[in-house]
This record gives structure tokens, sequence and C-alpha cells, in this order.
């Protein structure tokens, strides 16, 4: 996979839609999806409502709404997890606040992909998203990640 443009921008009528893509693509794949360095990322279908939702804080529920610069974003998973020649740094341990080892973060520009080890060594998908600069700046000071 080259450094190249990342694909471009998904855009669906509906959230049904955004899923079905989901499912299809990164679920369901004929082949396995890869990172760059030979890990398979599995994507259980339950993470796209922590991929592509965000909290709307605006009603007193704090409800979740489709997030639409995430889900237009959709086919960047995969060439984000693909592309070797973008920054990668360990995870944050948010209860013990400090990096975590079993979490990388993949940086382009400022979209991040996240995915982790689980205790059996498969490679799971957590979630990708547009950040600010400030989340950026503290992705940006975690150590790099290896695994």
């Amino acid at each position: 996979m080259s450094s190249a443009a990342p694909p471009p921008l998904v855009h669906y009528a509906t959230e049904a839609d955004y899923r079905a893509h989901y499912t299809r693509v990164y679920c369901n794949a004929g082949s396995p999806i890869q990172t760059h360095d030979g890990y398979r990322v599995y994507f259980p279908r339950y993470q796209f409502d922590h991929a592509f939702h965000r909290t709307d804080r605006s009603t007193l529920q704090k409800t979740t709404v489709l997030a639409l610069d995430r889900a237009e974003r959709i086919d960047w998973i995969r060439w984000v997890l693909q592309n070797p020649g973008l920054d990668t740094y360990r995870g944050w341990d948010n209860q013990k606040k400090r990096p975590r080892g079993d979490r990388r973060v993949i940086v382009y520009g400022n979209y991040v992909c996240i995915i982790q080890k689980d205790r059996k060594g498969r490679v799971m998908f957590v979630t990708a998203y547009v950040a600010d600069a400030v989340a950026l700046r503290l992705v940006r000071g975690n150590p790099k990640a290896a695994w």
C-alpha cells in the first residue's frame, strides 16, 4: 500500500446504508483485512456504534447520533491499517494514566484509527475518528507503538 491519498469519502442516504457497508466490507470481508505488518484485524459488528456514533449532549438522555465525518471516511479504515507510512502510537489507559502496549493508534493527518490486541492475541478494531487538535497532541505525546 502506498502513502497516496486515502479513498474518496462515502456518501449514503441512511445510517442503515453505512451499517450495511461496514458489515459487508469489514465484518464479512471475503479476504481478511491485515495491517501493513501482517496482523489480521477482526471487526465485530457491535463496534459500528462506537466507531460511527457520537454522543448528542443537547438532549437530556445523551443519545447518540451518526457522526457523518466518521461515517463518510468508512473506507479510510482499511487504507490506514494497511499504510506503512503512517505514524503509530501506543494507546492511553485512562484508569492507570499511562500508555498501554496492547493498543495502537494510527494517525493520518487528523484522522485516527485504533486497534487493540485482546487476551487471545487477536487484533480487534476499536474505533476511527477525526480528532481535534487537543486529542492529536495527546496521541502524539505517547510513545511509538511496537508489537
